[in-house]
């Protein structure tokens, strides 16, 4: 027979909805008592509901795996309320290397604020556009690797595009090639920009660290998403840097 928290646990279960919100929305289903509570502007969740928030977070952080969330996020997420996944920080097993502890952190960092690897260094720069003076950024050693090396190529700064801005852009994946050392990529498609300040021309990254597949869909979800996030705490870690390649 199963404990009265598993009971509990699952009657609020994301497996019990029959829509496919975000993850971000599923973990804020876990953290409120009922389904009255989880409207837009909602604030104040009940003690068993902070409870559960608490206890949801930890757990997530800790059991899922944090690649290819967007194939069941809602199974995923109900199976490691209670078992770690293969490639988690409580199950590395055989999936190790550099990639997945960055991915492992920025999830830590998103859900709880901490780095289970520390494998994360905060920024000592920020994006030009950046209007929060508090805004933490993170560097990502495994995307800096891989643009050094990508710059040895000569056609890699050629794929770049001006944007509407007025910048030369890219969004790329930068796929991982084990021959030169890669064991992965931990922030999945992430924008590129040419730059230049007073150290010298630079290709910069950033990555806004996001477990929910559906943002960007459109403005409907991403005001959903946002609101969820806000409602239980959760804030995604934005990541950023620049790779210089010329002097001033």
């Amino acid at each position: 027979m199963s404990s009265p928290f598993k009971q509990k646990f699952l009657a609020n279960s994301p497996l019990n909805y029959h829509e496919n919100p975000g993850i971000l929305s599923k973990i804020k289903s876990i953290a409120t008592e009922s389904a009255k509570n989880i409207i837009p502007g909602y604030r104040v969740a009940s003690t068993i509901g902070k409870g559960l928030l608490g206890l949801a977070k930890n757990q997530i952080a800790n059991n899922i795996r944090p690649v290819g969330y967007g194939d069941n996020p809602a199974g995923r997420i109900a199976s490691a309320m209670f078992k770690p996944e293969l490639g988690s920080v409580g199950k590395s097993g055989n999936i190790k290397g550099k990639s997945i502890e960055e991915r492992q952190d920025f999830l830590g960092l998103m859900l709880e604020g901490k780095q289970p690897h520390k494998s994360l260094q905060v920024s000592k720069t920020k994006p030009s556009n950046s209007t929060n003076p508090d805004a933490v950024y993170y560097n990502s050693a495994i995307t800096e690797k891989s643009i050094k090396d990508n710059l040895k190529n000569p056609e890699f700064l050629k794929s770049f595009k001006l944007n509407k801005k007025g910048v030369y852009s890219k969004i790329d994946y930068l796929v991982d090639n084990k021959a030169r050392g890669y064991d992965g990529n931990s922030l999945g498609n992430f924008t590129m920009n040419l730059g230049e300040d007073d150290k010298g021309t630079y290709v910069s990254y950033y990555d806004k660290w996001d477990l929910d597949p559906y943002k960007g869909k459109n403005k409907t979800l991403n005001t959903m998403s946002n609101i969820a996030q806000d409602i239980v705490g959760v804030k995604p870690a934005e990541a950023y840097g620049r790779v210089y390649y010329g002097k001033k």
